[in-house]
């Protein structure tokens, strides 16, 4: 095992990495994320180099006790700095949903899951719900019998854009949006974004969102959505406090 007091807490952001399904991660990625992470949890670090990360892979897969199963893949990807695509070399679990840190849940966790069902179910379109009840019967945790809080709903054309857009910007996925102003609504308009939040205002919905290309930050209203694609090959970029300072001020809408 590596000789270094950061190793556990490298192995815990990797098994987060290697287990996503929202995200294509080169070795690279891997050590640039390893590296951010670690920065932020200890300011004094220097951070992780690639032959660091490549040693932490081969312990996780050949040496330690977990002995996982992972996979390696191309992708298609895209380089921002020299505006180009190429064939992306990219790692994860062989195996959806495998982690080596699984642990039984406990009765409180039990408690606070159902109640966030209860919750969650209010908003049509979300992802996964499906799965989430799955989840609540094979733990035989029941429905509370009344309904405690309620929302006023907002309905959609297209239902799904609320699960899609929160799926991408919870997993911090690039995404590529098909959208129409409202002074020209038959005229299709494309562009990448790095999606941050999603906010209701007077009974409607609202993306806000930076620019892939300028990271300019914008806002765009759900109801001028037709399509979203998923990027997973692009890399998403960090959210900062000019995007707070923006979300705070009157915006252009699109």
């Amino acid at each position: 095992m590596p000789a270094n007091k950061n190793a556990m807490t490298r192995y815990k952001i990797l098994d987060e990495l290697l287990s996503s399904r929202y995200h294509n991660y080169s070795l690279d990625d891997l050590t640039e994320e390893v590296s951010n992470r670690l920065a932020d949890m200890y300011p004094d670090t220097n951070g992780v180099v690639r032959r660091t990360i490549e040693k932490d892979i081969y312990y996780l897969e050949y040496e330690g006790p977990f002995m996982v199963d992972i996979e390696r893949y191309s992708v298609p990807g895209y380089s921002k700095e020299k505006q180009k695509s190429y064939m992306k070399q990219c790692l994860r679990y062989a195996q959806p949903s495998f982690s080596i840190f699984k642990k039984e849940m406990t009765s409180d966790e039990e408690y606070l899951l159902s109640e966030a069902l209860s919750l969650l179910g209010q908003f049509d379109g979300l992802p996964n719900l499906d799965a989430l009840e799955g989840l609540r019967l094979g733990l035989g945790i029941n429905k509370s019998e009344r309904q405690i809080i309620s929302f006023t709903k907002n309905p959609l054309e297209n239902s799904n854009l609320l699960g899609e857009l929160f799926t991408a910007a919870s997993q911090k996925q690039v995404v590529e949006i098909h959208y129409h102003k409202f002074s020209s609504p038959e005229q299709e308009l494309v562009v990448n974004l790095h999606p941050y939040l999603l906010k209701e205002y007077n009974r409607r919905w609202y993306l806000f969102a930076a620019a892939e290309d300028d990271e300019k930050m914008l806002c765009f209203g759900l109801d001028r959505i037709d399509k979203v694609v998923p990027l997973p090959s692009h890399k998403y970029g960090r959210i900062n406090d000019i995007f707070l300072h923006f979300i705070s001020f009157p915006i252009l809408l699109f």
